[in-house]
């Protein structure tokens, strides 16, 4: 026999311990079958608590008869403990007792430990919360989910909530059988429940979840159990093995990956922490952010759960709603530097050879990626327009410069013309909806040189797009 833990646990009860678990199953340690089990009462006592099916709780406490005396006169039976029965005269102790929900009464008997037991295989000496015992079949039990004790049995068994364990469970009472109440694995201890010290049996460490069940050698119903953690519960059942209640098979909870994951059967799972970090599901399921199916957008969720936006490139978000994207690409994309120019063609320096461009200054108020641009100015929220007119000029030209920038109808007063040659600079801004001209004499540029032009926007940053002509000739 393994002698009892010296670790003191503390355990939280479930159920308040109610003094008629036992009774329900034909008599209760303090009266079934006519006394009180601590015995040692008088004959009359007994008899006080004795007729025919089984003595009543008065009798056993005004007589303090003993549970051999408990039958009283001439109605006491004769069943030996562990005989099958469905009243407290049929057995020679008084005693018909259900030792486990519907498994079925049996015979009981008085017993002070274990020792009283010893000739009954499978039978241990079961403590009631009031004292003394009865020698009952061990335990289908141990390590039973539970919400009362009378769920755990009808005498000293305990629904509590252990340290590691997810869930309240039964513990078997083995103040008077010692290591014989529990199964071999598991250690009779010491606890601390409501302030008062207890001897219960407590499985191995790993606790209940991971343990061995009860015995089953006298019923065997599958029990149900559960496996909980963070990401939630899976429902299971502990099976008779070898006279043993298995481990429980639930399977253990894995949070759901996405929205669309349906639970696995038997189990209530937890989302992911990432399954609401994606774009359609953003916080929570279903949380779809603006954007998030547009054109050239760049739109993710964070791992805060909360949306950004941006476009891409030279994408605009020129209407200011995500919903509808970044719906506008500048006229010309990657024109936004002097060594980076569109071509704007070659002119000679006849009037005849004119000039006709046109083009777009996109604003938004967006951050740009996916790529950058280069050139990118963020306080206007535009890049401007770089054109690289190639100036043939000849013998006999004057080389004069004549431009003229006109902004499209209804743009505010935001575009600004410069012109560069090798011979100067010249710069120029229209009003709103109205065109700006710069006009510089003869000698303004030499031949063969490249007349360069920048178009830009001069406003704060705000969505809007800025439609532009260029005309004139050198």
């Amino acid at each position: 026999m393994r002698t009892a833990s010296l670790v003191t646990l503390l355990l939280v009860a479930c159920g308040a311990p109610a003094t008629s678990d036992g009774g329900s199953g034909g008599g209760s340690p303090t009266g079934g079958g006519g006394g009180a089990l601590t015995g040692g009462g008088s004959a009359t006592g007994g008899a006080a608590g004795g007729g025919a099916g089984g003595g009543q709780a008065t009798g056993g406490a005004g007589g303090g008869g003993s549970a051999s005396g408990g039958g009283g006169g001439g109605t006491q039976g004769t069943a030996d403990t562990g005989t099958p029965c469905s009243s407290n005269g049929e057995c020679a102790s008084g005693q018909c007792l259900s030792s486990f929900r519907d498994a079925g009464a049996v015979c009981a008997s008085p017993c002070g430990d274990q020792t009283d037991c010893a000739a009954l295989p499978g039978f241990f000496c079961d403590a009631a919360k009031d004292g003394g015992g009865l020698c009952l079949p061990n335990s289908p039990a141990h390590c039973l989910p539970c919400d009362f004790d009378s769920d755990c049995g009808p005498l000293g068994e305990v629904c509590v909530l252990a340290p590691g364990d997810t869930q309240s469970t039964c513990r078997i009472d083995c103040s008077l059988a010692g290591a014989d109440a529990c199964p071999s694995d598991y250690t009779c201890s010491p606890v601390m429940l409501n302030g008062v010290q207890r001897s219960l049996c407590m499985p191995p460490a790993v606790g209940c979840a991971q343990s061995q069940g009860g015995f089953c050698d006298r019923y065997a119903v599958p029990q149900p159990c559960s496996n909980s953690n963070d990401a939630g519960t899976c429902l299971g059942n502990r099976t008779c093995v070898n006279g043993r209640y298995s481990r429980c098979d639930a399977v253990a909870p894995g949070c759901k990956p996405t929205c669309n994951t349906i639970d696995p059967t038997g189990c209530t799972e937890a989302l992911c922490p990432t399954a609401t970090q994606t774009v359609t599901d953003c916080g929570a399921c279903g949380r779809t952010c603006p954007g998030a199916d547009a054109p050239g957008v760049n739109v993710t969720c964070t791992s805060m759960q909360a949306c950004t936006f941006s476009c891409q490139g030279e994408k605009y978000d020129v209407d200011n709603d995500a919903t509808t994207g970044c719906e506008v690409t500048d006229g010309t994309t990657g024109n936004h530097s002097t060594a980076t120019a569109s071509n704007g063609g070659t002119y000679d320096c006849f009037d005849s050879s004119t000039i006709s461009l046109g083009g777009l200054v996109p604003s938004d108020t967006r951050v740009h990626e996916n790529p950058t641009i280069a050139g990118f100015d963020v306080a206007s929220g535009s890049a401007p327009d770089f054109i690289a007119l190639h100036a043939s000029g000849g013998t006999f030209c004057v080389n004069d410069v004549n431009l003229t920038l006109t902004a499209g109808l209804g743009t505010p007063a935001c575009l600004h013309l410069d012109v560069i040659t090798d011979k100067g600079g010249w710069s120029c801004a229209p009003p709103a909806g109205g065109a700006c001209t710069i006009s510089q004499g003869s000698g303004s540029y030499s031949g063969g040189t490249i007349v360069s032009v920048k178009v830009s926007r001069t406003c704060s940053a705000a969505a809007g797009s800025l439609p532009y002509t260029l005309t004139g000739h050198l």
